[in-house]
Protein backbone atom coordinates (compact mmCIF):
# COMPACT_ATOMS: atom_id res chain seq x y z
CA UNK A 1 0.00 0.00 0.00
CA UNK A 2 0.86 3.31 -0.85
CA UNK A 3 1.03 5.94 2.02
CA UNK A 4 -0.99 9.02 1.08
CA UNK A 5 0.78 12.40 2.05
CA UNK A 6 -0.91 15.58 3.63
CA UNK A 7 -0.33 17.60 1.21
CA UNK A 8 -2.54 20.09 3.08
CA UNK A 9 -0.14 20.68 5.88
CA UNK A 10 3.22 21.25 3.77
CA UNK A 11 1.20 23.74 2.24
CA UNK A 12 -0.29 25.35 5.59
CA UNK A 13 4.05 24.89 7.03
CA UNK A 14 5.15 27.06 3.62
CA UNK A 15 2.05 29.55 3.83
CA UNK A 16 3.31 30.12 7.48
CA UNK A 17 6.85 30.76 6.34
CA UNK A 18 6.32 32.86 3.72
CA UNK A 19 3.77 34.64 5.91
CA UNK A 20 6.91 35.52 8.27
CA UNK A 21 9.28 36.40 5.71
CA UNK A 22 7.11 39.03 4.53
CA UNK A 23 6.52 40.29 7.93
CA UNK A 24 10.36 40.23 8.55
CA UNK A 25 11.00 42.05 5.50
CA UNK A 26 8.46 44.62 5.60
CA UNK A 27 9.58 45.30 9.21
CA UNK A 28 12.83 45.92 7.91
CA UNK A 29 11.98 48.02 5.65
CA UNK A 30 10.09 50.23 7.57
CA UNK A 31 12.52 50.66 10.34
CA UNK A 32 15.14 51.55 8.01
CA UNK A 33 12.93 53.85 5.91
CA UNK A 34 10.73 55.65 8.32
CA UNK A 35 10.92 56.89 11.49
CA UNK A 36 9.71 53.65 13.64
CA UNK A 37 13.46 53.23 14.27
CA UNK A 38 12.56 55.65 17.20
CA UNK A 39 10.83 53.40 18.94
CA UNK A 40 13.75 51.34 19.89
CA UNK A 41 14.30 54.88 21.98
CA UNK A 42 11.05 54.17 24.50
CA UNK A 43 13.54 52.91 26.72
CA UNK A 44 15.41 55.85 27.26
CA UNK A 45 11.66 57.92 27.29
CA UNK A 46 10.68 55.72 30.29
CA UNK A 47 13.96 55.96 32.38
CA UNK A 48 13.98 59.75 31.64
CA UNK A 49 10.22 59.67 33.10
CA UNK A 50 11.22 57.70 36.08
CA UNK A 51 14.17 60.53 36.41
CA UNK A 52 11.70 63.30 36.65
CA UNK A 53 9.70 61.64 38.83
CA UNK A 54 12.10 61.00 41.43
CA UNK A 55 12.42 65.46 41.59
CA UNK A 56 8.40 65.53 41.32
CA UNK A 57 6.15 62.91 42.76
CA UNK A 58 3.18 64.26 41.55
CA UNK A 59 4.62 64.16 37.89
CA UNK A 60 1.79 62.64 35.91
CA UNK A 61 3.20 60.25 32.65
CA UNK A 62 1.19 63.41 31.04
CA UNK A 63 2.45 66.00 32.37
CA UNK A 64 5.81 64.79 31.44
CA UNK A 65 4.90 64.07 27.73
CA UNK A 66 2.86 67.61 27.63
CA UNK A 67 6.10 68.82 28.87
CA UNK A 68 8.84 67.26 26.57
CA UNK A 69 6.84 67.07 23.71
CA UNK A 70 4.70 69.85 23.31
CA UNK A 71 6.25 72.98 25.46
CA UNK A 72 8.79 74.30 23.06
CA UNK A 73 10.83 76.16 26.38
CA UNK A 74 11.34 73.33 28.79
CA UNK A 75 13.68 75.02 31.46
CA UNK A 76 14.23 71.58 32.98
CA UNK A 77 18.22 71.54 32.72
CA UNK A 78 18.40 68.38 30.81
CA UNK A 79 18.23 69.59 26.74
CA UNK A 80 20.98 67.03 25.97
CA UNK A 81 18.46 64.10 27.03
CA UNK A 82 15.54 65.34 26.43
CA UNK A 83 16.87 65.36 22.69
CA UNK A 84 17.53 61.27 22.91
CA UNK A 85 13.74 61.03 24.03
CA UNK A 86 12.42 59.57 21.07
CA UNK A 87 10.46 61.45 17.82
CA UNK A 88 12.70 64.56 19.16
CA UNK A 89 15.27 64.69 17.03
CA UNK A 90 15.90 63.96 13.43
CA UNK A 91 18.28 61.27 12.34
CA UNK A 92 18.05 61.84 8.79
CA UNK A 93 16.92 57.79 8.40
CA UNK A 94 15.10 58.09 4.88
CA UNK A 95 15.73 55.67 2.10
CA UNK A 96 15.71 58.60 -0.44
CA UNK A 97 19.12 59.31 -1.22
CA UNK A 98 19.62 63.42 -3.21
CA UNK A 99 22.57 62.79 -5.23
CA UNK A 100 23.91 66.50 -6.74
CA UNK A 101 25.94 66.28 -9.47
CA UNK A 102 28.18 69.23 -10.61
CA UNK A 103 27.66 70.41 -13.88
CA UNK A 104 30.37 69.99 -16.47
CA UNK A 105 29.97 72.06 -20.03
CA UNK A 106 32.03 71.27 -22.76
CA UNK A 107 31.80 73.73 -25.35
CA UNK A 108 31.85 72.56 -28.81
CA UNK A 109 30.06 74.88 -30.51
CA UNK A 110 30.66 79.14 -30.50
CA UNK A 111 28.61 80.69 -27.94
CA UNK A 112 25.45 82.39 -29.25
CA UNK A 113 24.60 85.59 -28.61
CA UNK A 114 20.88 86.38 -28.97
CA UNK A 115 19.67 90.35 -28.59
CA UNK A 116 15.92 91.54 -29.79
CA UNK A 117 14.14 94.75 -28.92
CA UNK A 118 10.48 93.28 -28.98
CA UNK A 119 9.43 91.11 -25.84
CA UNK A 120 6.30 89.24 -25.88
CA UNK A 121 6.03 88.40 -22.12
CA UNK A 122 3.73 84.95 -22.24
CA UNK A 123 0.47 85.25 -19.91
CA UNK A 124 -1.57 82.62 -18.61
CA UNK A 125 -4.62 84.19 -21.19
CA UNK A 126 -2.04 83.00 -24.20
CA UNK A 127 -1.75 79.43 -22.80
CA UNK A 128 -4.58 77.18 -21.69
CA UNK A 129 -2.97 73.84 -20.84
CA UNK A 130 -5.74 72.27 -19.41
CA UNK A 131 -7.08 72.59 -23.12
CA UNK A 132 -4.38 70.72 -24.56
CA UNK A 133 -4.36 68.08 -21.78
CA UNK A 134 -7.78 66.81 -22.40
CA UNK A 135 -6.54 66.01 -26.20
CA UNK A 136 -4.31 63.03 -25.71
CA UNK A 137 -7.11 61.11 -24.36
CA UNK A 138 -9.37 61.69 -27.65
CA UNK A 139 -8.99 58.51 -30.37
CA UNK A 140 -6.96 59.61 -33.15
CA UNK A 141 -8.29 61.57 -36.10
CA UNK A 142 -7.86 60.57 -39.92
CA UNK A 143 -8.81 62.64 -42.39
Amino acid sequence: MHKIKNHHTENTTFGTLKNIFVIFLLSIYLISATELHQLFKLSVLTQHYYEHKEKDASLTLSKFLFMHYVLTNDNDGDIGKDNTLPFKSNDECNSIKVVEFTKVCISILPKLTFTSTNFHRASSEDFNASSFQSAIWQPPKFS
